[in-house]
């Protein structure tokens, strides 16, 4: 079957404003015909002025900075970790036998509920947060990982014994080139993974700079235009982690035809 033809990219655009626009006119309107309260549905033009305001605010991009601090510390401790172990459940079967069933059960359990043990274990400062978006980080990329390598052409293993590649060249010319692919999904995942724990740490754990604090102090404040300039901020950082990782993927993959990845 043929796929459909792109429509050009001007039409796209298009397209994919039309809804926004229009929920912002019909809240435009209603604002403007007393449908909505004031005190929680501030009108367009006020959140515009707000977010505005809180574009240059000094303690916006503070709080943006100690976000994408946690959420690049956090992403590179689990993708660490979850890549190793993933690497490890698909070369080994005893390690698989071993720790498989308890890693497979432990991933089931829903990232939030780990939080009490983590105020715990770790306190709920800075220590807590970074091991919280670790975390969520860590399982996509051990999934992926594990996949990609037992993904490897079983002939290509075969090859690398018999010309007796030591484990380091094994890893370097076999096992990351053949596991790429499940990879770069897996880090694809990741970052929005993390981005979404950034989020979340600052909602659970102890107040310190970051956007989701700004957002809990807004609410505390009815400062909606605030609150909704965080959260447009937020998407477009999301946004941006997704074209970074889209670009990493064209980079990494390039030798793969477009439709394979």
């Amino acid at each position: 079957m043929m796929a459909a033809a792109r429509p050009p990219r001007g039409v796209a655009l298009v397209e994919g404003l039309a809804l926004p626009v229009l929920l912002v006119a019909f809240w435009d309107l209603s604002s403007r015909l007393g449908w909505l309260d004031g005190q929680v549905w501030a009108a367009p033009g006020v959140v515009l002025a707000g977010g505005v305001g809180q574009a240059f605010a000094a303690e916006t991009w503070i709080g943006l900075g100690h976000s994408l601090f946690r959420h690049a510390l956090g992403f590179v401790l689990g993708a660490l970790a979850g890549t190793g172990v993933g690497f490890a459940l698909g070369a080994s079967r005893v390690f698989e036998r071993l720790f498989g069933p308890v890693l497979n059960a432990t991933k089931q359990v829903a990232i939030f509920t780990w939080i009490p043990l983590m105020s715990i274990w770790l306190g709920t400062g800075e220590t807590a947060k970074v091991a919280f978006v670790a975390l969520a980080v860590f399982f996509p990329l051990m999934i992926s990982a594990a996949e990609g390598v037992r993904a490897i052409d079983p002939r290509f293993v075969e090859v690398a014994r018999a010309f007796r590649l030591t484990r380091w060249q094994r890893l370097r010319r076999l096992v990351l080139p053949g596991a790429m692919p499940a990879l770069v999904g897996g880090v694809q995942v990741g970052l929005i993974y993390a981005w979404l724990a950034v989020i979340g740490a600052d909602y659970f754990f102890e107040a310190a700079p970051g956007l989701g604090s700004q957002m809990l102090n807004a609410r505390d404040q009815f400062r909606m235009d605030i609150l909704v300039f965080d959260m447009l901020v937020i998407g477009g950082v999301g946004l941006l982690f997704l074209r970074l990782a889209g670009a990493l993927e064209a980079r990494v993959l390039r030798w793969r035809p477009r439709a394979a990845r």
